[in-house]
């Protein structure tokens, strides 16, 4: 799908994941739920919008548009603030339209996002439509996110797109992801990278819904490689919150689960997941067979 040569905009298929390429991909589908092509989250500190443009047609790659534990991640990036994330590398994974990366390079992270070719376009769009929080002009500019691909199970001197705008990568202080745990087989790639962008000194912070039948046994498996602290309910912003604030969610008040945060430390000397097949439900490893 090509892009428009003159104004530099995106065709409605390669922003929203519905290219050809997509088409073949397991998060690519349809779904039943109307949303705004267009949401505004209002920050914390001082009001300023984060504005993010999604898939509205209801079909297409299933990171086009927001999902409710992006809503976890980024309230809870706001109340770590940036007495935390100040002089910290920091890396999303699965950044999808990237509303908690935008909201985190707002309170003072140096972040990359990141996400598989086919999301790039929607990606680099909605950083480039918050342009207004990057200039350096005002006041209390942000600094700027920028976005790349990350393959998750590929090593970090394997990922494909080392260009000078995106060098190779290297271990992080601090990875943030939400609604990752999507499926069981993505569990054991997405915990190899995570254990390989994180320094032994840093930590992982994932949001996910309180109800995907897939936390146990990612749990499970993430125990041989960190430590893991749960974050109490009570010190997740609520829902609520963003509604005095005047965010613009459709689905502020049909949240289909409670969001829980999990933040993970690595353990010293552990790198490799063991056991794989033991812990996985029966019915996933006859796909691998």
């Amino acid at each position: 799908m090509e892009h428009g040569a003159a104004s530099g905009q995106f065709t409605d298929e390669a922003l929203y994941g519905c290219t050809e390429q997509a088409k073949g991909s397991n998060t690519y589908g349809a779904w039943q739920m109307r949303v705004p092509p267009l949401v505004r989250y209002p920050l914390l500190a001082d009001g300023r919008l984060v504005i993010i443009h999604q898939n509205h047609t209801g079909v297409g790659e299933l990171g086009t548009h927001l999902w409710d534990s992006s809503l976890g991640t980024s309230r809870y990036v706001e109340a770590l603030g940036k007495e935390y994330f100040t002089g910290k590398r920091t890396i999303e994974l699965g950044s999808g339209t990237g509303l908690c990366g935008l909201v985190a390079a707002c309170v003072g992270a140096d972040i990359v996002l990141t996400d598989k070719s086919t999301l790039l376009p929607m990606l680099t769009h909605n950083i480039n439509a918050n342009s207004a929080l990057w200039d350096t002009t005002t006041s209390s500019p942000c600094k700027a996110p920028t976005a790349r691909e990350v393959l998750w199970g590929v090593a970090l001197d394997k990922q494909g797109d080392v260009t000078p705008t995106s060098p190779p990568l290297q271990q992080f202080d601090v990875v943030l992801g939400s609604d990752l745990t999507y499926d069981y087989e993505v569990l054991p790639p997405l915990l190899h990278t995570m254990r390989e962008l994180v320094a032994d000194s840093g930590e992982i912070i994932l949001s996910y819904g309180k109800h995907r039948s897939v936390m146990p046994v990612f749990l499970q498996l993430a125990e041989q490689l960190f430590t893991l602290e749960h974050v109490n309910k009570t010190d997740i912003p609520p829902h609520k919150e963003l509604k005095v604030r005047g965010a613009e969610f459709w689905f502020l008040n049909q949240i289909a689960q409670p969001i829980r945060i999990v933040r993970m430390r690595p353990r010293p000397g552990a790198y490799k997941l063991t056991g794989i097949r033991a812990i996985m439900p029966d019915f996933i490893l006859g796909t691998w067979d």
